[in-house]
């Protein structure tokens, strides 16, 4: 199966089995990423719930409401969003593009 990485507008097209196959894949990868990779307690945190993630479903499915709850003290993006609505959707841990130095940041974030 390939991803179009063009774009991420595309995953809203997805079926469900492509959308939770790629969110299998991001969490598996941020659970992997290097001790040194990461440089902030929510990193860290976020790696460990990735983990945890990992060894189960490998992704979750909350609202928007829920998940904001749950991790919203680790993504400070969580705070300054304003829509949110009841809508099931599915979540992962994303491991974003590492900097200069090889850096990476995780957050989470909505597949579908």
């Amino acid at each position: 199966m390939r991803w179009n990485c063009g774009g991420c507008y595309t995953m809203y097209y997805w079926s469900i089995s492509n959308a939770v196959q790629f969110a299998k894949m991001q969490t598996a990868k941020a659970a992997s990423v290097k001790a040194w990779r990461i440089t902030t307690k929510a990193g860290r945190a976020l790696q460990e719930i990735a983990r945890q993630m990992a060894t189960g479903k490998g992704y979750e499915i909350g609202t928007d409401a829920e998940i904001f709850a749950k991790y919203g003290d680790l993504c400070p993006i969580f705070k300054v969003s304003t829509i949110r609505d009841n809508k099931p959707r599915i979540w992962c841990i994303y491991t974003g593009v590492a900097d200069y130095r090889g850096r990476v940041s995780l957050s989470v974030v909505c597949v579908r």
